[in-house]
């Protein structure tokens, strides 16, 4: 029961986008090693912004997933 409050439905949708981000980032760090450099960048800023919503979401209190 100590899981109940982050498990309701807000904490179980935010739970599920962080590992979806978690497996999105991990996918792409993979493929980062087969693209030419110009490639390598864009998978960089795309691992940017996806780590800064799920930071900037974090520190709103996941009030974007209500």
């Amino acid at each position: 029961m100590a899981w109940g409050g982050f498990l309701g439905k807000n904490g179980s949708n935010y739970y599920r986008l962080l590992r979806r981000a978690e497996k999105s980032i991990e996918f792409l760090e993979d493929i980062k090693n087969f693209l030419n450099e110009k490639e390598k960048q864009h998978v960089l800023k795309t691992i940017e912004i996806i780590t800064n919503y799920i930071n900037n979401l974090s520190e709103r209190g996941k009030k974007d997933l209500e």
